[in-house]
């Protein structure tokens, strides 16, 4: 008989088994809901908060931006803090101030700055920041008369051939503005500034003679245009007189080597042997009364402030001229500038940078430290005594050139960082020159707002007037301007008009009687310098680079006198 056993049971089992399985099916997909729930709350909180910080961040920048405007700057107690903390619905924002240049927190004597605003809310934060210049309180009566607000400037015209670069300098702490990059020549006429087709030339405007426009619009139109308006014809003022000579004077040739701390000169040549290392401390003047030659892998680093006078030719051929930090050059030179495959500049703080010419060379404090001055060596600047300045091969000068009495010729795979004036500018093919815009104060004729200007909008008759970036001529003009004038890229310090006329005068009085001390020299010794140049220039021969070495080698000249004046060449802000 076969044992038949019922199923009801077991479908009873099964049944349960399934209710089981579907209560428990239910409470993951509850517990998953709440969890999905708090992770969307979250989310949803998180999003309220970057948005709210993000529209702090925002509001904090214009609020900044509009105490700026109105001339606020942070004290240096404030360590740079505008405002902290302020509550902008439910969240809050902060604004920083930092010093463009150092990247320290910001002063007013900050001349740009990096704006960082922080917004907050709940546990997130939103950052913005800004860069920008510092308009000085006193712009109005601020002069800026070197012309450092042009990257090249020509009295006569400016030539760049089609494989040539200009550009800014990528490594300024104010390349960041992306302003436009400025050239012009005297006559303010476009028709003068020769670019070739191919020519690497970014983001400039030449300088054209115009009304300033009354509008942002007009303004951003003659921009677009690829033009800057300026309405008065321009001067390149002759350089400032040289500093006495002072140490010891010997008539021999010098060599330099080693250590030099005190003050030289020699009435013939000095020069700097090959391999040779020489470092100078201290405030020193050395003058050479022919030539100053750097030879091949020697390294001249100045510590100090250096003063150097050269009465004819300064030569550079495969040697360093580094300025440590605190230190400075000032060169004036009477003769011509050669330099073969040559660094000028400031200390390099990558020792691989080697020599840069891409544009990309760190910039180590700028191209202010360094200012190479051409003497007058002509009272009517003739131009068949002009002095010319070649830089060749694969040079590297970060400085300030400013050659009224002479043209600049850059040729090779060379590249000046900073910028030159001169009669007539040359860049040929392989060639650059790389603005630095930190040695543009928006106190020149670029900038509206300058003092320069009267309330006609037209360039002022004394600053017209101005022959001579020399102390006495500044002093004058700034008392005839009743504000400061500042000379070329800091070359002199800061002349300002004294509340006490006494003082002064008395000021002016000093330079006048430095002047006239020499007068009597001048005319003499300017007589024997052109006739010693006009000599040179009948045995000149072309540009080309073997020519000019063997027109170097064959050049015999007596001992030349120099004038010897007063002035000072401190490059101290």
């Amino acid at each position: 008989m076969n044992d038949i056993r019922p199923t009801t049971r077991a479908r009873r089992g099964v049944a349960l088994l399934f209710a089981l399985v579907t209560v428990a099916l239910a409470s993951v997909v509850a517990l998953s809901y709440a969890k999905t729930r708090d992770v969307t709350l979250i989310a949803a909180d998180a999003l309220r908060e970057a948005a709210e910080a993000r529209n702090a961040a925002k509001s904090g920048l214009a609020i900044a931006s509009a105490m700026l405007d109105a001339g606020a700057l942070p004290s240096a107690a404030d360590q740079g803090v505008l405002f902290a903390d302020i509550p902008l619905g439910n969240a809050h924002a902060a604004a920083t101030l930092f010093d463009l240049e150092t990247s320290l927190p910001a002063t007013a004597y900050s001349r740009g700055f990096n704006l960082v605003i922080a917004g907050a809310s709940g546990s997130l934060q939103s950052t913005a920041t800004a860069v920008g210049r510092i308009r000085a309180a006193d712009a109005a009566t601020l002069v800026d008369v070197d012309l450092s607000e042009f990257a090249l400037f020509a009295t006569e015209s400016i030539d760049i051939a089609p494989d040539a670069a200009l550009a800014r300098w990528s490594d300024s702490p104010f390349a960041a503005l992306r302003e436009p990059i400025a050239i012009a020549t005297a006559a303010l006429n476009p028709a003068h500034v020769r670019i070739g087709r191919d020519a690497d030339a970014i983001d400039f405007v030449i300088g054209q003679a115009a009304p300033i426009p009354t509008t942002s619009l007009a303004a951003d139109e003659a921009l677009a245009d690829g033009h800057i308006a300026i309405p008065d014809t321009l001067l390149l003022p002759a350089s400032p007189l040289p500093p006495e000579r002072l140490g010891a004077t010997s008539d021999e040739s010098i060599t330099l080597d080693g250590v030099v701390q005190s003050s030289t000169r020699s009435t013939t040549d000095i020069r700097i042997a090959p391999r040779a290392s020489v470092t100078v401390r201290g405030s020193v003047t050395i003058a050479a009364d022919a030539d100053f030659r750097i030879e091949p892998g020697a390294r001249l680093i100045v510590e100090g402030s250096l003063a150097l006078l050269v009465g004819d030719d300064f030569i550079i051929e495969g040697a360093d001229i580094e300025i440590a930090p605190g230190g400075s050059l000032v060169a004036y030179i009477g003769g011509d500038l050669e330099m073969e495959s040559a660094f000028v500049g400031p200390l390099r703080t990558d020792a691989s940078e080697g020599r840069d010419a891409t544009g990309l060379a760190a910039w180590d404090g700028g191209a202010e430290r360094v200012i190479l001055y051409s003497m007058q060596t002509d009272a009517n600047r003739d131009d068949e005594l002009a002095s010319r300045w070649t830089i060749r091969g694969s040079s590297v000068v970060k400085a300030t050139l400013y050659a009224p009495n002479a043209s600049i010729r850059m040729e090779g795979t060379s590249a000046l960082y900073g910028r030159a004036a001169a009669q007539r500018i040359e860049l040929a093919s392989g060639s650059a020159l790389f603005y630095d815009p930190a040695l543009d104060d928006r106190q020149g004729f670029t900038a509206t707002e300058s003092g320069i200007y009267n309330g006609r909008g037209r360039v002022h008759s004394a600053v017209r007037a101005l022959t001579s970036l020399d102390p006495t001529a500044l002093i004058q003009l700034a008392g005839e301007l009743g504000g400061r004038v500042q000379s070329v890229a800091r070359g002199h310090p800061l002349l300002e008009l004294s509340s006490d006329a006494a003082h002064t005068a008395e000021r002016i009085a000093a330079e006048r009687q430095v002047a006239a001390a020499v007068e009597g020299e001048s005319s003499i010794v300017q007589s024997e310098r052109n006739a010693r140049r006009a000599g040179k220039e009948n045995g000149r021969e072309d540009d080309d680079e073997e020519d000019k070495r063997s027109t170097r080698s064959r050049r015999g000249r007596a001992p030349p006198r120099v004038l010897s004046v007063g002035g000072n060449h401190s490059s101290d802000r």
